[in-house]
């Protein structure tokens, strides 16, 4: 076990979707997974509702993995059905309602305090920056999804999870301890095109998910999935302190 605890904050997306399997694929690594879905790609219910639906059919530990429950903490979304279905996860999966114990968001920043161990905790950003900003939590590993060094936004000015919250953005990637960035996940070295992971749910989100890709001649990149990756499999990037002209400042992740 590498890590005592993980806090996944999901903004359900198809590419956070095929990011949770990653972990769960892994799930040795971490004493307890802490699944928090949030608003950003869907609204705050969708993700809820996706995150019991994705647990559910992967089968989820109930010993190990619970699910943080946000929808009461006010908080950006949008909906983007054309990258990511009109359920927000690809239109694949059956809709249920897992069995996993469902802890309140306050409860569990509470819990946190007493709990926390920041030298075998690790938290992985995989929306906007707004509620992982409000747990107030600097464990021994954070990595993002966000943002963007050299490649063109995605999203007005900046990259999606970026400009749902610039200011969270800005606070939270300064001290994470890696940030996977449009620049990282383009990496052709990740070889998306050819991209499984042997897992028949996860494999059918990722064919879902590269033919929407390019149904929109969108590059096929799995984004959400090198930050997990950059988690379970460190000693596979390096990591370059960057600073943005716009005065934003973060370790920008770079795959060897």
């Amino acid at each position: 076990m590498d890590y005592n605890r993980i806090i996944m904050f999901c903004d359900y997306g198809l590419d956070d979707a095929i990011a949770t399997l990653h972990i769960l694929r892994h799930a040795d690594k971490f004493g307890k997974i802490d699944v928090v879905p949030i608003g950003g790609n869907v609204g705050v219910q969708t993700a809820y509702r996706n995150a019991h639906t994705l647990l559910a059919a992967a089968g989820a530990d109930k010993n190990k993995v619970r699910i943080v429950d946000t929808r009461a903490v006010k908080q950006p979304s949008d909906n983007i059905p054309d990258v990511h279905g009109t359920d927000g996860i690809g239109d694949v999966l059956e809709h249920k309602t897992s069995e996993l114990t469902v802890i309140d968001f306050a409860e569990f920043c509470s819990e946190l305090k007493s709990e926390a161990q920041p030298s075998r905790d690790c938290v992985l950003s995989l929306g906007p920056c707004t509620v992982p900003n409000m747990l107030g939590y600097t464990p021994f590993c954070t990595v993002l999804m966000g943002g963007t060094v050299k490649e063109e936004p995605n999203c007005g000015k900046y990259e999606f999870n970026e400009a749902m919250d610039v200011a969270a953005f800005k606070s939270y990637a300064k001290t994470a301890t890696a940030v996977a960035t449009l620049d990282t996940c383009h990496d052709k070295k990740f070889g998306f095109d050819r991209f499984v992971m042997g897992d028949p749910i996860a494999d059918k989100l990722i064919a879902r998910y590269k033919s929407m890709c390019i149904s929109r001649n969108a590059p096929v990149a799995v984004y959400d999935y090198v930050a997990a990756l950059a988690v379970t499999n460190p000693e596979l990037f390096d990591a370059e302190r960057i600073r943005r002209a716009d005065g934003v400042e973060f370790n920008d992740l770079k795959y060897r």
